[in-house]
């Protein structure tokens, strides 16, 4: 796909063309990650990791570049926006693990033994 890309001139391409691409691309990295987590449990994980990071790193260098936004304009909502994902994550997750009883305990063991 990529080399399908360079031949294609992508960099040349009109700003649509650049951003639907541009995400077919990153979905099929995050489709390989998933299927990689059959024999890689860590792959998924580390992808999310790194992905954010990755991601706020051109946000910072190409869309709101140091000259042009001051790093408290750029860094404080940036902050609220993973403090705020953080929060709904852990809700649902506490929600989950509350709802469904699955706090750690033996029965909860089992169950995971069964489930992979």
């Amino acid at each position: 796909f990529m080399a399908w890309l360079f031949i294609l001139d992508f960099y040349l391409m009109p700003i649509l063309a650049q951003m639907f691409f541009g995400t077919l691309l990153v979905g099929f990295v995050f489709v390989a990650a998933i299927l990689k987590g059959i024999v890689y449990p860590w792959a998924p994980g580390l992808l999310c990791i790194a992905l954010p990071i990755i991601y706020m790193g051109w946000l910072r260098g190409w869309v709101f570049r140091p000259g042009k936004v001051s790093p408290v304009e750029f860094l404080r909502p940036a902050g609220m926006t993973f403090s705020a994902a953080f929060a709904v994550i852990m809700l649902a997750w506490l929600v989950f693990v509350f709802g469904n009883r699955r706090t750690w305990s033996e029965e909860t063991k089992q169950w995971l033994t069964e489930e992979n």
